[in-house]
């Protein structure tokens, strides 16, 4: 069993690119800056110690610059960007292997 901080580490810097401030892979703009939304102070902690802890790993060239910044309102994207996996396949399926392949690249183990 994987523990809060152990899942939020997982979850929230192996799976995006965390050296660039204006987006993801091919994704641009605010809306995906890597960012680490908190709504209580213990999370707030634990979001600043995996980042230091990831910071200070060597594992990156570039500086990590995923904000961490208190939870606003949230809002559902518009019914046009639901499901998009499933309305556009090939696109999400191209888009995930850059993803893919940065995991792989970064984050598994070397033999």
């Amino acid at each position: 069993m994987v523990d809060f901080k152990g899942f939020f580490h997982l979850y929230t810097f192996t799976s995006v690119l965390n050296s660039d401030a204006f987006g993801q892979f091919e994704d641009r703009g605010e809306n995906y800056r890597p960012v680490i939304f908190y709504t209580t102070e213990e999370q707030r902690v634990i979001a600043e110690k995996s980042k230091q802890k990831l910071a200070e790993s060597g594992r990156f060239d570039e500086p990590i610059v995923t904000m961490i910044e208190s939870a606003k309102p949230f809002y559902l994207a518009e019914d046009e960007h639901q499901d998009y996996y499933k309305r556009n396949p090939e696109n999400y399926e191209r888009n995930h292997a850059r993803r893919a392949a940065f995991i792989k690249d970064n984050w598994e183990e070397k033999e």
